[in-house]
C-alpha cells in the first residue's frame, strides 16, 4: 500500500518539539520509513531548544503561526518545496471560543503560505492529529459543560460518529483541511492519551504521575491519585507517541488512506488503578484510591 513516488518526499512538521512531534521527526528520519527517505523540516514558536538533537532534522524554522507576516516570512522560502505538511501544533486558551480562533489562524496562515507558492506548490496531503475530544466535546470548558450536567457519550468512539453540538476546535480545523480538496488530500488522527519520552511537554501523564510518585517517595506520603473516582475505576486507553507517528506516516503514503479519520490508539485497555499500584510498587511507595469529595457526576473519564 506505499505510495511510490520519484520525488523526494519533504516533510514539515508544525509543533516539532512536542512529544507528538519529537516522535515523527524521528520516525520519518528512520531508514525503514514508509514513502521515504524523508527530507524533514521541524517548525516551532520558539528557538531551537538545548536538549533537541539537531541530526534529527534537515532543518529548523522558528516562527509565530499566529502571524500571518512572520509566517510568511519564514515559510516562504520552502514553500516550493514541502509535499506533507503534519501538525501536531497546539495552542490552548482558557475557553473553547479563544481555541477555535488561535489553532484555526495558525493552520490557516500556514497552509495559505504553502500553497501559494510560485510557481507552483508541491503540497499534496495535510496529516491533523487531534484527539478524542472529538467524541467527548469541550469537557474542560466551563461554559459549554457546566458541573452536574454530563456530556452523553456514545460508545465505543466510531470515526463516523456525528459531531456533538458543541463549538470544537478540532471540528474547525478538519473543516479548514477538507476544504482544500480535491486539490490536497488529507488524514485526520484521533489520538487518546499520549505517552512517551518528552522533555518538556505539560500534556506528558505518564511523566507527570512519575514525578509525582518520586514527590510522594522523598516526603515520605501516600501516592494518591489525582483525579476522580470514577477514572480511578474505569477502564481507559492510551496512545504511544511513536505508535502515532508511524500512522501518520502510513497513512500519508499510503493507497486507500486518503481523506479519512482514523482512532490510533494502543488498542490494550487498564484502569489507573491497576496502573497506579504498578507505579507505586516501582517507586516503593503506598497507593491510594481518591478521597470521597473527588467523585463528580460530570466526570467524563478524564483527570
Amino acid at each position: 500500500m506505499e505510495h511510490k513516488t520519484s520525488e523526494t518526499p519533504v516533510a514539515l512538521i508544525m509543533g516539532v518539539t512536542g512529544m507528538a512531534g519529537f516522535s515523527l521527526a524521528e520516525a520519518l528520519k528512520d531508514p525503514a520509513a514508509l514513502g521515504g527517505p524523508w527530507k524533514v523540516m521541524g517548525a516551532a514558536r520558539r528557538q531551537t531548544p538545548p536538549w533537541f538533537p539537531p541530526s534529527l532534522l534537515d532543518s529548523y524554522i522558528s516562527f509565530d503561526a499566529l502571524d500571518t507576516k512572520d509566517t510568511h516570512h519564514s515559510l516562504s522560502p520552502i514553500s516550493d518545496q514541502v509535499t506533507h505538511l503534519f501538525w501536531v501544533a497546539l495552542q490552548v486558551g482558557p475557553n473553547e471560543d479563544t481555541n477555535i480562533s488561535s489553532n484555526s489562524t495558525m493552520l490557516k496562515n500556514v497552509l495559505t503560505t504553502l500553497t501559494s507558492s510560485t510557481p507552483t506548490s508541491r503540497l499534496r496531503h495535510i496529516s491533523l492529529l487531534t484527539g478524542t475530544k472529538h467524541y467527548m466535546g469541550p469537557f474542560d470548558d466551563p461554559a459549554f459543560h457546566p458541573k452536574g450536567r454530563a456530556i452523553p457519550l456514545e460508545l465505543p468512539f466510531r470515526e463516523g460518529t456525528a459531531r456533538l453540538p458543541y463549538p470544537l476546535f478540532y471540528y474547525s480545523l478538519e473543516d479548514l483541511i477538507t476544504s482544500y480538496s480535491p486539490k490536497l488530500t488529507w488524514s485526520v488522527h484521533r489520538s487518546s492519551i499520549i505517552i512517551g519520552a518528552s522533555s518538556r511537554s505539560i500534556y506528558n501523564t505518564l511523566l507527570t504521575l512519575v514525578v509525582y510518585a518520586l514527590i510522594c517517595r522523598r516526603e515520605g506520603s501516600q501516592f494518591r491519585f489525582p483525579g476522580t473516582r470514577y477514572t480511578w475505576e474505569h477502564f481507559c486507553d492510551v496512545t504511544d507517541a511513536g505508535l502515532l507517528a508511524r500512522h501518520q506516516i502510513w497513512a500519508a503514503t499510503s493507497d486507500g488512506t486518503k481523506n479519512q479519520a482514523f482512532n490510533c490508539t494502543n488498542g490494550d485497555v487498564f484502569t489507573w488503578k491497576s496502573f497506579c499500584c504498578v507505579l507505586a510498587e516501582m517507586f516503593g511507595v503506598e497507593a491510594v484510591a481518591p478521597v470521597d469529595g473527588d467523585d463528580r457526576d460530570d466526570d467524563v473519564g478524564g483527570f
